[in-house]
Formats: C-alpha cells, sequence, structure tokens
C-alpha cells in the first residue's frame, strides 16, 4: 500500500495545473501573501479529496468485488489519460484564461485558487481516488489512514510547499530560476505525467484483475 500510494503522490506532485500554477503566482504582483495562500488551498483540497475517498475504500472493504472492480476502473482511467498525454506531449496547447490572470491574484483568490485545482482537477481527482481507496481498503486502524493521509498529502504538494518556501526566504534569488523552470515545464510535463500515470494505471489493473476472477 505504502508503494502504490507513493507512486501516485508522486504522480499528482508533478501534475502541470499545480506546478505551472504556483510557479506564475510566484511570477505574480503579490507572489509572496498569495502563494502562501495557494499552497494552504491545494493541500486543504487535496487532504480533503483523498480523505472522502479513504471514507469510501473503508465502507468497501467487506465487498471486495467492489474494491477490485474500483481499482480495475481506475487504472483504466489512468492508462488512458496517460496515453492521452503522450500522443498529446508535441502539440502546442493555449493558456488556460484563468492561468492568464494569475498575475494579479490577492491571497483570498490564491487560496480559491489552490483548493481549486485540486479538488475540482479530475486528473488530480483520479489520483486521489486511487490512493483513497488504496488506504482505507488496507489500513485497519484510524490512525493508520490519517498518517497515510498525511504522508500522500506531503509527497503530493512537494512541489508546490517546496518553491512557497524557499521564495519566502529567498525572493529575488529565484525569479531566474522560477523562469526556467516553468519553461522546462512547458516542454517535458507531459512525458513526465505520462508516464507515471500509464505505470501506475497498469499496476491498478493488475492488481484488480485476479481478484475479479477468483
Amino acid at each position: 500500500m505504502i508503494g502504490d500510494v507513493g507512486s501516485l503522490a508522486l504522480a499528482v506532485s508533478v501534475s502541470p495545473v499545480p506546478v505551472l500554477a504556483v510557479l506564475l503566482v510566484l511570477l505574480g504582483r503579490h507572489a509572496r501573501a498569495a502563494s502562501l495562500a495557494f499552497a494552504a488551498g491545494w493541500v486543504l483540497g487535496l487532504a480533503s479529496a483523498t480523505g472522502l475517498f479513504i471514507l469510501l475504500g473503508r465502507s468497501a472493504q467487506g465487498v471486495s468485488a467492489v474494491t477490485y472492480w474500483i481499482q480495475l476502473v481506475l487504472g483504466v482511467l489512468l492508462v488512458g489519460e496517460g496515453l492521452r498525454q503522450w500522443l498529446t506531449r508535441g502539440r502546442p496547447r493555449p493558456t488556460p484564461r484563468w492561468l492568464s490572470a494569475v498575475d494579479e491574484l490577492v491571497p483570498a483568490a490564491g487560496f480559491g485558487l489552490g483548493l481549486a485545482v485540486s479538488a475540482l482537477n479530475p486528473k488530480i481527482l483520479v489520483l486521489c481516488a486511487a490512493a483513497g481507496i488504496a488506504i482505507g481498503t488496507t489500513t485497519a486502524a484510524v490512525r493508520d489512514d490519517v498518517l497515510a493521509l498525511v504522508v500522500f498529502t506531503l509527497v503530493g504538494s512537494w512541489t508546490v510547499l517546496v518553491p512557497v518556501a524557499a521564495y519566502q526566504i529567498a525572493a529575488d534569488r529565484l525569479r531566474g530560476t522560477l523562469d526556467r523552470l516553468k519553461s522546462w515545464l512547458d516542454v517535458h510535463n507531459r512525458v513526465v505525467v505520462a508516464v507515471l500515470l500509464i505505470t501506475i494505471g497498469i499496476v491498478l489493473t493488475v492488481r484488480a484483475i485476479p481478484g475479479l476472477t477468483r
């Protein structure tokens, strides 16, 4: 379970939307306060979404067939999204309107943005669902659920939390690095995300099939 949850959290952490969003917030006019608010919203949204699926996993613990079907569906969805990312990796993509407005974000809007890109992002929700189901159907005690949720949230948030914390300490030194990182992500992020999603999706699918054929 730790391996599955860790790999899912890693896939969350390199998802292009939150990484790109936090970089743009850090390059905005109200970067210091807005980035802290964005990070808080992201962590809350990620933990809340995953927590709901942990509860769903716990309720399905005694119904093994349901658990395996959930894992199978999530695995197929992840593989499908990974293939889509891979096949479109070389295509230019327009910048979403909400990303264009990030430069002017105030802290309250930053918090709402962080909450939205974690709790309302379909790709992130699928990963949260896979992690939550894995935790809820594997752990025996509530304290284990909480510990696994904390680990998943922290690992899934490191690409948001580390840049925000670094900016609070050394804002002036990071401007050039942030610009270069944003440019690198624009070119390579789809490939990284595609490989992770396909790998995790295959693992979930392979684990589910034996349980459904018993």
